[in-house]
């Protein structure tokens, strides 16, 4: 995924004008900045990629979902612009699992 999202960024050019006359196009090469109008969905890509590993931690039991009340419906995370936040009862026993989840999503975004 992080080589389709490198390869959207880096085989745009841009064209900028200067007093109105169109300048020579060049070609990023740092990937995306703040602002570019691709931020967004890179975000959400990775986010939904985050929720989907959480999402199957719950499903192998790896963490448990918090629960207000017995019949109300779980809750593992919120995902924001600038964060997120995990809700669970970690089994030490689990630990080493749910960190390797932690690196795999660390070294895709080393690696995009």
């Amino acid at each position: 995924m992080g080589a389709v999202v490198m390869s959207c960024v880096t085989t745009i050019r841009y064209l900028v004008c200067l007093n109105g006359v169109p300048m020579e196009s060049f070609q990023p090469s740092r990937g995306l900045c703040q602002g570019d109008p691709l931020s967004p969905y890179l975000f959400l890509f990775v986010a939904d990629a985050l929720s989907s590993i959480l999402q199957k931690d719950v499903q192998d039991n790896v963490i448990e979902e918090l629960k207000i009340s017995r019949h109300a419906p779980g809750i593992s995370h919120l995902l924001f612009a600038d964060g997120a936040l995990l809700f669970s009862e970690l089994m030490l026993s689990k630990q080493a699992e749910l960190e390797t989840s932690y690196q795999y999503l660390k070294g895709a975004r080393a690696r995009s």
